[in-house]
């Protein structure tokens, strides 16, 4: 088997099915023989598009509670603070993936602004990323074309909305369960490339 298998997620910060699939994939990581293995690579895109019912009755169903009146925000500063903060750290429970995750719920269930320097900063804390990191992150003009080439690329591969996974370039998923994940995970360690 490879040593690592390479996971790249494209998420919508904004995107209920994003929050509802990292949660399903994170969960499926954990339970699966390989999650010492995947190396999971969040990255950025911008779906423009509103809740839809059948996310918000899967939200519902996962015990999740949808904030009243969220607000609008741009997610460019959360996807350049979770691309500032990407390693190569395998496992359910990379910071990066932590991070997305919690700007997720932060926005969904507590109806936060994520396009906010500030809140963001605060979200970071809670998994002990210091002010001033968060600060040089969201700072970094490098990390905004990073994003927009993850962009970009999902454009290229044929996304037209997120969330997307492509596992070691040849697994497509979209609009999965954490079944599904760990199914993938499974032919990926019984075939390995």
């Amino acid at each position: 088997m490879a040593s690592h298998i390479v996971a790249d997620a494209w998420l919508d910060f904004a995107s209920l099915s994003s929050y509802l699939q990292l949660n399903a994939f994170r969960r499926a990581l954990r339970e699966s023989a390989i999650t010492d293995k995947v190396i999971t690579h969040p990255r950025a895109f911008f779906n423009m598009s509103h809740m839809s019912t059948q996310a918000v009755e899967q939200a519902r169903a996962a015990g999740i509670s949808i904030a009243e009146d969220l607000p609008s925000l741009d997610t460019h500063l959360a996807h350049r603070l979770v691309a500032g903060l990407d390693d190569d750290t395998p496992g359910p429970d990379s910071l990066a993936l932590k991070v997305a995750e919690g700007i997720m719920r932060s926005y969904f269930e507590l109806g936060l602004d994520i396009g906010r320097n500030e809140t963001l900063i605060s979200i970071a804390q809670d998994f002990g990323v210091s002010a001033e990191r968060t600060q040089e992150i969201l700072a970094n003009p490098a990390l905004t074309s990073l994003v927009e080439e993850a962009y970009t690329l999902a454009l290229h591969l044929g996304a037209i909305e997120a969330p997307i996974f492509l596992f070691d370039e040849q697994f497509l998923a979209q609009a999965v369960t954490e079944e599904d994940f760990l199914a993938v995970l499974t032919t990926l360690q019984e075939n390995p490339q």
